[in-house]
């Protein structure tokens, strides 16, 4: 083998080697910012003035499943209730479509939101299927999913309070125009 060609060889091997350290490099960087991500949502999830929304949005989802169509005409008369019930789908919806487009690292969302994301599906379902039922068809659709996902039931079982009257109700609920 000549100098020239162990020469070729060597730089071959040098730049093998400088693609897979930019490989290993990308794909470090990459499961960082998808753990940072994920920890943000954690971290949102946990502040102070979300675990206030956190509060409010418990106990309306008791009076919810206390008095349904009640908990929904409250919801039409209270604009910060309504925003605070939104906000509060919205961050499991987010966290969701984090999960699935694969911007989250989605061991740490399993692990932290294993519990929380089916336990607030299940809550919040029969709100969501009644705001359904009112124009949104996949509103909220991906937290659904994630909710099924981490659950292990099926979707879909729910029927949007609107088109029945839940046992122990004083008064169907009919949504202000």
């Amino acid at each position: 083998m000549t100098p020239e060609m162990s020469l070729a060889v060597f730089a071959s091997v040098v730049s093998l080697v400088e693609l897979s350290l930019i490989v290993v490099t990308f794909s470090v960087t990459s499961r960082h910012f998808k753990i940072v991500r994920a920890s943000s949502y954690i971290e949102r999830f946990n502040s102070d003035e979300f675990v206030r929304t956190r509060m409010t949005v418990d106990a309306w989802l008791d009076r919810l499943w206390d008095r349904p169509y009640r908990a929904l005409a409250e919801l039409d008369r209270d604009r910060e209730l309504n925003a605070r019930v939104r906000l509060f789908a919205n961050l499991f919806q987010e966290l969701a479509v984090g999960y699935y487009r694969g911007i989250v690292a989605k061991d740490v969302v399993a692990d932290t939101f294993d519990y929380l994301v089916p336990h607030y599906w299940g809550r919040l379902e029969p709100w969501v299927r009644t705001a359904r039922s009112a124009g949104s068809p996949t509103m909220y659709a991906n937290f659904e999913r994630l909710g099924v996902h981490f659950g292990g039931g099926t979707a879909g079982g729910g029927e949007p309070i609107v088109f029945g009257r839940w046992d122990g109700d004083d008064e169907p609920y009919r949504r202000a125009a």
